[in-house]
């Protein structure tokens, strides 16, 4: 078996730090939680699994998911990085690939179909799949009979690394993302990217 790549979602392949920021804040606001006031407050809860982090300020997870799709949408727009574009799909022709995410697969396959990288997935395991993106990387894992020494989980958060390093995978932390370079060093990342073209140099060592 050969490598298999496991991407987040936000932050890694789309820019939408503001939009989820709003997101977020307006369905704890509907759920009558005044829990985050800036950005800084929201990227805390990706400290650890963001869901997990809900649920220690304890919000009720149904509640929840419910209230997201019940706020309105924000105006702040959500786009794929286009940097990423060529990058995916140069490693689509080499590797298999699974969006590993705590976003919704209807929120994922739209921005991904518009720019044109969709069918370079085998999979979008999003909320729908697990909470727990450790849960995630095990069941892709399984999907793809990859064994943890070839499984890559490309974050950009401190709580995708910890979820990948607690499942025994590669960690890959980009900088582009929602979490700076020392947060994510700290969080003990196997390679920090600052540059896509580095994935394709990291992978075909």
């Amino acid at each position: 078996m050969g490598k298999l790549l496991l991407f987040d979602y936000d932050g890694v392949l789309v820019e939408s730090l503001n939009y989820y920021y709003e997101k977020v804040k307006g369905a704890l606001n509907y759920m009558g939680l005044d829990l985050i006031q800036t950005v800084d407050d929201y990227l805390t809860l990706f400290e650890d699994n963001f869901y997990a982090s809900l649920v220690k300020k304890g919000v009720d997870l149904t509640q929840f998911m419910v209230a997201i799709k019940a706020v309105a949408e924000p105006k702040n727009f959500r786009h794929v990085h286009p940097f990423m574009i060529p990058i995916v799909r140069s490693l689509a022709q080499r590797y298999p690939l699974i969006v590993i995410s705590s976003n919704s697969q209807e929120s994922i396959a739209p921005l991904l179909q518009e720019a044109g990288i969709l069918a370079c997935f085998q999979a979008i395991m999003g909320a729908e799949t697990a909470f727990s993106k450790e849960e995630k990387i095990n069941l892709a894992r399984t999907k793809a009979e990859a064994q943890g020494e070839d499984t890559y989980y490309i974050g950009d958060t401190a709580g995708d690394i910890k979820e990948g390093k607690a499942v025994g995978v590669k960690t890959i932390a980009v900088t582009w993302g929602w979490h700076k370079k020392d947060r994510l060093a700290e969080a003990g990342a196997d390679f920090l990217v600052e540059h896509p073209e580095e994935l394709l140099e990291i992978l075909q060592k």
